[in-house]
Parts: C-alpha cells; structure tokens; sequence
C-alpha cells in the first residue's frame, strides 16, 4: 500500500523499493501482491567484500550526515566470512524462483558491461517500453 501510496503521490504507473532483504519474502510478495514483479540484482560477492569492508569511512569521505555511531557500527559489523555467508544465502534463496515468470534475476556486471542489451531484457520483463534514456 506504501508502494502505491508513493507511485500516486509521484504520478508513476510503477514504484520499487529496493530493500535487499526482500530476497527472503519473494515468495510472500508474489503471494500477496499478483501484479508484482521481481527484479533481483546480483552482485560480485568480492565487490560488496569491497564496498563494505570500507564503508565506515563515508562519513570522514564527505558524507558527513552519518551519524558517528553509525560509522562505528559499520566498522564492527564487517566480517568477509558473515558477509559471505549472506551472500550465499540471498542466492539460495532466490535460486528457488529461477523458474518463476514473474522472477528475473540481473547481474550488475552484466548492467555495467553491456548496458543497453540488459535494460531491453529489463524492459521487456517489466512490460515497458525501452528508452536509450534509460542507460544514462
């Protein structure tokens, strides 16, 4: 109801939330809501190792709007091994809707390195029209 509230509110036919952990409900979401699609998008494990073994670091790199114990939590929370171990798990648990037509997975490399041919594929899933727009 949020979703819909946001996409009147912006005039928009389709509204998106991007929350990862939505891996884990796909089934109740596609259960409780028949008109939604599910878009996964899958990244390298080693760039999110990356991406999050630093990540602790953005509020003295400008983004100074992160709260101190937020950049201390960060630190904390970094682990290789439980971020892998996330990782895998998102996996498997999308793995079980492969086969779903109302399921596609995406894999991030894949938008970087050919991004017109993926964002058709994307549009064709989503049942919109393609724009060259689009890849900028």
């Amino acid at each position: 109801m949020f979703l819909k509230y946001v996409s009147d509110k912006n005039q928009t036919k389709i509204s998106c939330d991007q929350t990862p952990r939505n891996v884990f409900y796909i089934k109740e979401i596609l259960d409780n809501f028949p008109e939604a699609k599910i878009v996964n998008l899958v990244r390298d494990p080693r760039d999110i190792l990356l991406s999050q073994k630093n990540k602790w670091k953005r509020r003295y790199f400008g983004a100074s709007s992160i709260p101190l114990k937020e950049a201390v939590r960060s630190y904390f929370n970094y682990h290789p091994i439980t971020i892998s171990k996330i990782w895998n798990s998102c996996i498997q648990n999308s793995n079980r809707f492969q086969n779903n037509d109302r399921v596609k997975t995406f894999k991030f490399e894949d938008l970087l390195s050919n991004s017109e041919k993926e964002i058709q594929k994307l549009c064709d899933f989503l049942g919109i029209d393609f724009s060259g727009e689009m890849i900028k």
